[in-house]
């Protein structure tokens, strides 16, 4: 069961940010009982080096997949069942579940965010440095701006963030939305990564639990995220495109979300092969 807490800002308990966003790695997928809560289309292709892949749902189709899209990981945890269609399909073992895998961000807590600086909202298409803070209105990102982000928390709200074009850079944030939409698109540079101490260690992106809008991530090679990425109640929608074959974008190590879509034609990461998979709690299982 997962608590609905106040809406606000993300802050996470230090003890869950070592332990579910510390160097972990695999995909977590939460909806209890959406049909496709897993879905991957078309010819794309996911690789989840040496790690783990969690989907709660109970449906009978829980995962389903279409075309030609594979799914590369060593192992999978259904409650439900798997539909492969076409001539895709999934390279490791199927287990079948017993219970649910637990929200690994179950412990996030929901402070004010009247403590941080307002920024209220920006339209940016040009070169900018943006620092931490509360932006209540959104940013939108367009053209060819280059945004650089200070190390630090970023809190947005009203329409959310969004990049169209250009690139957006930062190096030890945690980006949190609390209204709106993340929408990461366009063949600019997008690297990202999270803080290494504090509260938000090991969290690159989170939202709000009372926000359910569709999360979206697209790009190619040039997108690199590293770290968790959080979205309890929302559809993250991931999209790999390349013009070169095999190359593609790194989204996030550590991903949890209510449910995911996988689709185009590059080949998407979520993890490296440094990391550890993210633990298995002691659930029954039914090989």
């Amino acid at each position: 069961m997962r608590c609905l807490l106040s809406a606000g800002i993300v802050s996470l308990l230090a003890g869950a940010a070592v332990a579910a966003g510390g160097g972990n790695s695999g995909l977590v997928v939460l909806s209890p009982g959406a049909q496709g809560a897993l879905e991957m289309v078309g010819n794309s292709r996911v690789e989840i080096p040496a790690k783990i892949v969690y989907v709660n749902s109970s449906h009978q189709q829980a995962v389903d997949t279409t075309g030609s899209a594979v799914l590369d990981a060593p192992a999978m945890y259904l409650v439900g069942g798997a539909r492969f269609n076409g001539q895709s399909e999934f390279t490791g073992t199927l287990h079948k579940s017993g219970a649910a895998f637990a929200d690994p961000f179950a412990h996030m807590l929901y402070p004010r965010s009247d403590s941080m600086e307002n920024f209220g909202g920006w339209s940016i298409n040009s070169n900018v440095t943006l620092s931490p803070g509360y932006y209540p209105q959104g940013i939108s990102i367009s053209g060819q701006a280059k945004v650089h982000m200070d190390p630090g928390v970023y809190i947005f709200g009203g329409s959310g963030l969004k990049l169209t074009s250009g690139s957006l850079i930062g190096d030890e944030v945690t980006i949190i939305i609390q209204g709106g939409e993340l929408e990461l698109a366009g063949n600019g540079q997008v690297h990202l990564s999270p803080p290494s101490a504090g509260m938000t260690k090991g969290v690159v992106i989170a939202q709000s639990r009372d926000n359910d809008s569709q999360m979206s991530l697209a790009g190619g090679a040039e997108m690199h995220i590293t770290g968790a990425i959080y979205a309890p109640n929302a559809q993250l929608r991931m999209v790999g495109n390349s013009e070169v074959d095999g190359s593609g974008p790194l989204m996030g190590d550590l991903v949890v979300a209510d449910t995911v879509q996988l689709r185009g034609t590059a080949t998407i990461r979520i993890g490296r092969g440094e990391l550890k998979a993210i633990s298995l709690p002691a659930l029954p299982l039914f090989d």
